[in-house]
Protein backbone atom coordinates (compact mmCIF):
# COMPACT_ATOMS: atom_id res chain seq x y z
CA UNK A 1 0.00 0.00 0.00
CA UNK A 2 1.68 3.13 -0.96
CA UNK A 3 0.94 5.70 1.69
CA UNK A 4 1.91 9.29 1.35
CA UNK A 5 2.28 12.36 3.81
CA UNK A 6 -0.46 14.85 4.63
CA UNK A 7 -0.04 18.43 4.04
CA UNK A 8 2.61 20.28 6.23
CA UNK A 9 -0.09 21.66 7.84
CA UNK A 10 -1.82 18.98 9.05
CA UNK A 11 1.45 18.34 11.00
CA UNK A 12 2.15 21.54 12.44
CA UNK A 13 -1.84 21.91 13.75
CA UNK A 14 -1.36 18.36 15.09
CA UNK A 15 1.77 19.94 16.37
CA UNK A 16 0.47 23.23 18.26
CA UNK A 17 -2.79 21.20 19.47
CA UNK A 18 -0.90 18.56 21.17
CA UNK A 19 1.48 21.22 23.08
CA UNK A 20 -1.66 23.19 24.20
CA UNK A 21 -3.09 20.25 25.72
CA UNK A 22 0.31 19.48 27.35
CA UNK A 23 0.73 22.60 29.01
CA UNK A 24 -3.13 22.42 30.24
CA UNK A 25 -2.37 19.08 31.34
CA UNK A 26 0.17 19.95 33.13
CA UNK A 27 -0.83 22.70 34.75
CA UNK A 28 -3.54 21.03 36.21
CA UNK A 29 -1.74 17.93 37.35
CA UNK A 30 0.76 20.35 39.02
CA UNK A 31 -2.19 22.07 40.97
CA UNK A 32 -3.84 18.65 42.21
CA UNK A 33 -0.44 17.87 43.39
CA UNK A 34 0.65 20.80 45.88
CA UNK A 35 -3.16 21.01 47.26
CA UNK A 36 -1.41 19.74 50.00
CA UNK A 37 -0.83 22.12 53.82
CA UNK A 38 2.65 20.93 53.45
CA UNK A 39 3.97 21.53 50.17
CA UNK A 40 7.39 22.70 50.02
CA UNK A 41 7.88 26.39 49.41
CA UNK A 42 9.18 25.97 46.12
CA UNK A 43 6.51 23.99 44.34
CA UNK A 44 4.35 27.19 45.81
CA UNK A 45 5.74 29.52 42.99
CA UNK A 46 4.07 29.67 39.61
CA UNK A 47 7.28 31.11 38.03
CA UNK A 48 8.69 27.21 39.14
CA UNK A 49 5.70 25.56 37.80
CA UNK A 50 6.48 27.20 34.47
CA UNK A 51 10.32 25.60 34.54
CA UNK A 52 9.06 22.59 34.98
CA UNK A 53 6.39 23.03 31.90
CA UNK A 54 8.58 24.39 30.08
CA UNK A 55 10.95 21.99 30.06
CA UNK A 56 8.93 19.28 29.45
CA UNK A 57 7.69 21.28 26.32
CA UNK A 58 11.31 21.39 25.04
CA UNK A 59 12.02 17.42 25.74
CA UNK A 60 8.88 16.77 23.55
CA UNK A 61 9.52 19.74 20.46
CA UNK A 62 13.39 17.81 20.68
CA UNK A 63 11.74 14.25 19.98
CA UNK A 64 9.03 15.53 17.56
CA UNK A 65 11.90 17.51 15.30
CA UNK A 66 13.50 13.89 15.31
CA UNK A 67 10.82 12.75 14.46
CA UNK A 68 9.55 15.00 11.12
CA UNK A 69 11.97 17.34 10.44
CA UNK A 70 15.22 14.87 10.86
CA UNK A 71 16.53 12.90 7.71
CA UNK A 72 15.58 9.23 7.34
CA UNK A 73 19.34 8.41 8.45
CA UNK A 74 19.04 9.94 11.65
CA UNK A 75 15.53 9.06 12.32
CA UNK A 76 17.22 5.14 13.01
CA UNK A 77 19.13 6.73 15.88
CA UNK A 78 16.92 9.32 17.16
CA UNK A 79 16.22 7.51 20.68
CA UNK A 80 17.45 9.81 23.88
CA UNK A 81 17.90 7.55 27.15
CA UNK A 82 17.61 8.99 30.49
CA UNK A 83 20.60 10.18 31.75
CA UNK A 84 22.70 8.63 34.40
CA UNK A 85 21.00 7.99 37.87
CA UNK A 86 23.04 9.93 40.55
CA UNK A 87 22.73 8.64 43.90
CA UNK A 88 20.12 10.98 45.24
CA UNK A 89 18.00 10.18 42.18
CA UNK A 90 16.79 6.65 42.63
CA UNK A 91 13.60 6.80 43.85
CA UNK A 92 12.73 9.17 40.73
CA UNK A 93 14.33 6.70 38.84
CA UNK A 94 11.48 3.62 39.89
CA UNK A 95 8.77 6.34 39.43
CA UNK A 96 9.65 7.25 35.88
CA UNK A 97 9.87 3.85 35.04
CA UNK A 98 6.97 2.93 37.02
CA UNK A 99 4.96 5.59 34.77
CA UNK A 100 6.57 4.51 31.52
CA UNK A 101 5.65 0.85 31.99
CA UNK A 102 2.32 1.58 33.27
CA UNK A 103 1.82 3.81 30.52
CA UNK A 104 2.90 1.98 27.85
CA UNK A 105 0.21 -1.37 28.76
CA UNK A 106 -3.12 0.40 30.17
CA UNK A 107 -2.98 2.45 27.56
CA UNK A 108 -1.31 0.79 24.98
CA UNK A 109 -4.28 1.00 22.40
CA UNK A 110 -4.53 4.42 21.71
CA UNK A 111 -0.86 4.87 21.93
CA UNK A 112 -0.45 1.85 19.32
CA UNK A 113 -3.01 4.10 17.46
CA UNK A 114 -0.92 6.92 17.91
CA UNK A 115 2.31 5.44 17.04
CA UNK A 116 0.06 4.27 13.61
CA UNK A 117 -1.24 7.84 12.88
CA UNK A 118 2.24 8.88 13.56
CA UNK A 119 3.59 7.20 10.85
CA UNK A 120 1.38 8.18 7.96
CA UNK A 121 2.09 11.70 9.54
CA UNK A 122 5.80 10.96 8.96
CA UNK A 123 6.03 9.64 5.04
CA UNK A 124 6.84 6.97 3.30
CA UNK A 125 10.48 6.80 4.37
CA UNK A 126 9.52 6.14 7.97
CA UNK A 127 11.42 3.53 10.01
CA UNK A 128 9.38 2.15 12.48
CA UNK A 129 11.81 2.10 15.29
CA UNK A 130 11.91 5.72 15.41
CA UNK A 131 10.10 6.90 18.74
CA UNK A 132 7.00 7.84 19.54
CA UNK A 133 7.30 12.18 19.96
CA UNK A 134 4.74 12.30 22.66
CA UNK A 135 5.52 8.74 24.57
CA UNK A 136 5.60 8.77 28.12
CA UNK A 137 9.72 8.57 28.13
CA UNK A 138 9.60 12.35 26.72
CA UNK A 139 6.83 13.10 29.10
CA UNK A 140 8.70 11.73 32.30
CA UNK A 141 12.35 12.88 31.13
CA UNK A 142 11.19 16.50 30.80
CA UNK A 143 9.18 16.44 34.29
CA UNK A 144 12.24 15.17 35.51
CA UNK A 145 14.77 17.99 33.61
CA UNK A 146 12.18 20.52 34.98
CA UNK A 147 12.55 19.49 38.27
CA UNK A 148 16.33 19.88 38.00
CA UNK A 149 16.02 23.66 37.37
CA UNK A 150 14.44 24.27 40.65
CA UNK A 151 16.29 25.16 43.66
CA UNK A 152 15.15 22.40 46.13
CA UNK A 153 16.37 19.19 47.79
CA UNK A 154 16.17 15.97 46.11
CA UNK A 155 13.64 14.89 49.14
CA UNK A 156 11.54 17.68 48.01
CA UNK A 157 11.55 16.67 44.44
CA UNK A 158 10.94 12.93 45.62
CA UNK A 159 7.56 14.38 47.31
CA UNK A 160 6.50 16.43 43.97
CA UNK A 161 7.13 13.32 41.41
CA UNK A 162 5.75 10.90 44.42
CA UNK A 163 2.02 12.90 43.75
CA UNK A 164 2.67 14.33 40.52
CA UNK A 165 2.98 10.46 38.98
CA UNK A 166 0.06 8.93 39.47
CA UNK A 167 -2.37 11.97 38.65
CA UNK A 168 -0.39 11.96 35.10
CA UNK A 169 -0.65 8.43 34.36
CA UNK A 170 -4.63 8.76 34.78
CA UNK A 171 -4.77 11.07 32.19
CA UNK A 172 -2.52 10.07 29.67
CA UNK A 173 -5.11 7.54 28.17
CA UNK A 174 -7.24 10.70 27.59
CA UNK A 175 -4.36 12.82 25.91
CA UNK A 176 -3.50 9.83 23.21
CA UNK A 177 -7.53 9.62 22.51
CA UNK A 178 -8.26 13.48 22.09
CA UNK A 179 -5.08 13.56 19.90
CA UNK A 180 -6.35 10.30 17.92
CA UNK A 181 -9.42 11.50 17.39
CA UNK A 182 -8.69 14.75 15.99
CA UNK A 183 -5.57 13.16 13.39
CA UNK A 184 -8.81 10.98 11.97
CA UNK A 185 -10.74 13.80 11.54
CA UNK A 186 -8.17 15.81 9.88
CA UNK A 187 -7.66 12.85 7.61
CA UNK A 188 -4.96 10.76 8.82
CA UNK A 189 -5.49 6.97 7.91
CA UNK A 190 -3.12 5.03 10.38
CA UNK A 191 -0.90 2.70 8.60
CA UNK A 192 -1.53 -1.13 9.50
CA UNK A 193 0.33 -2.48 12.58
CA UNK A 194 3.63 -3.78 12.22
CA UNK A 195 5.61 -6.99 12.33
CA UNK A 196 5.61 -7.57 15.94
CA UNK A 197 3.31 -5.24 17.14
CA UNK A 198 -0.41 -6.60 18.72
CA UNK A 199 -3.31 -4.19 19.17
CA UNK A 200 -4.35 -6.06 22.07
CA UNK A 201 -1.91 -8.20 25.02
CA UNK A 202 -2.68 -9.08 28.54
CA UNK A 203 -0.61 -7.76 30.69
CA UNK A 204 2.03 -10.73 31.22
CA UNK A 205 3.35 -10.13 27.92
CA UNK A 206 7.09 -8.51 27.57
CA UNK A 207 6.22 -6.62 24.56
CA UNK A 208 5.23 -2.84 25.21
CA UNK A 209 6.47 0.21 22.55
CA UNK A 210 7.81 1.54 25.22
CA UNK A 211 8.80 -1.10 27.99
CA UNK A 212 12.07 -0.22 30.05
CA UNK A 213 13.63 -2.36 32.29
CA UNK A 214 12.66 -1.29 35.99
CA UNK A 215 14.99 -0.73 38.86
CA UNK A 216 12.56 -2.27 40.57
CA UNK A 217 13.00 -5.40 39.25
CA UNK A 218 16.54 -5.17 40.77
CA UNK A 219 15.78 -4.97 44.14
CA UNK A 220 14.85 -7.74 46.69
CA UNK A 221 11.88 -9.76 46.33
CA UNK A 222 10.84 -8.31 49.73
CA UNK A 223 10.62 -4.76 47.83
CA UNK A 224 9.43 -6.47 44.83
CA UNK A 225 6.12 -7.68 47.10
CA UNK A 226 5.79 -3.83 48.01
CA UNK A 227 5.75 -2.20 44.56
CA UNK A 228 2.16 -3.18 44.85
CA UNK A 229 1.18 -0.30 46.66
CA UNK A 230 -0.09 3.24 45.10
CA UNK A 231 2.88 5.85 45.27
CA UNK A 232 5.20 3.83 47.60
CA UNK A 233 7.69 3.35 44.87
CA UNK A 234 10.17 6.39 45.45
CA UNK A 235 9.90 5.35 49.03
CA UNK A 236 11.52 1.91 49.41
CA UNK A 237 15.39 1.81 50.19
Amino acid sequence: MNFNPPPVSVIEKTKLQAFKELRSLLSEVLASAVADDEVPEAFKSTANWEKLIAQTENRLAEAWRHRFEAGADRRKAAVLPLDLLPDDEHGQQVLSERFVNDVSYQDRQPLDQLDRQLSALSGEDFDNRSPNPFGPSSWVEGIRGGMKLIDCTPEQRDWLLERLIPLLTARMGMFYSGLNARLTSAGVVARPAYAGQATVAPRSEAYSPELVESVGTRLSPADGEAEGGEGEAGNDP
